[in-house]
Formats: structure tokens, C-alpha cells, sequence
């Protein structure tokens, strides 16, 4: 994961994270660390750190890459898609 974090870096600085990206972050940490018995998901520890960061399109951009294990988990897949921050491919509505 060293090269994907090189090229957020370079592409975006982040800011100052807003009260409710913390809050998700917060609320992400709290999922990741009782899955796969204890011992977590590192992407949406990445997604989490991200967030405490300030950098919501990094955040945004590590999702995408990393949406075919995310998503292994529904209740961490449903609260990033209802947050605005993934928008799941849907094949219906490119025919």
C-alpha cells in the first residue's frame, strides 16, 4: 500500500478534518477492529486514517481501490455508501 499512499500525497494536501469525518472515522475504527477475528481491516484503516487526516478524497480514492474487500463487510460497505463517500457500480443504470 507504500505506492498508493505516495500518490495521494502527491496529489492532494490534506485540511483540517470536519467534526464528521471524524465521527466516521471513529465510528469505522470501530467496525474494522472486531472483524476477521480481531484482527481487522487494514483498508478501511487506511480509510479511517484518511479521514482523521482530512483528506476525504484520498479517503474517497483508497475506497475505490480497495471496494472488492470493503465490501466483504456490508455493515462498513453500507455506512461508506450512505455517507456519500462510494457509489457502487450498478450495471442497470449503464445499459
Amino acid at each position: 500500500m507504500a505506492s498508493f499512499d505516495i500518490i495521494i500525497s502527491m496529489h492532494e494536501q490534506p485540511s483540517s478534518p470536519s467534526d464528521q469525518d471524524i465521527e466516521l472515522a471513529s465510528r469505522l475504527d470501530s467496525l474494522q477492529r472486531d472483524a476477521n477475528d480481531g484482527r481487522g481491516i487494514s483498508a478501511v484503516r487506511t480509510v479511517a486514517s484518511l479521514l482523521n487526516s482530512g483528506n476525504r478524497e484520498a479517503a474517497s480514492a483508497a475506497i475505490s481501490s480497495e471496494w472488492d474487500k470493503i465490501s466483504s463487510y456490508p455493515e462498513v460497505a453500507n455506512l461508506l455508501v450512505n455517507e456519500g463517500l462510494f457509489t457502487p457500480y450498478d450495471p442497470s443504470k449503464h445499459s
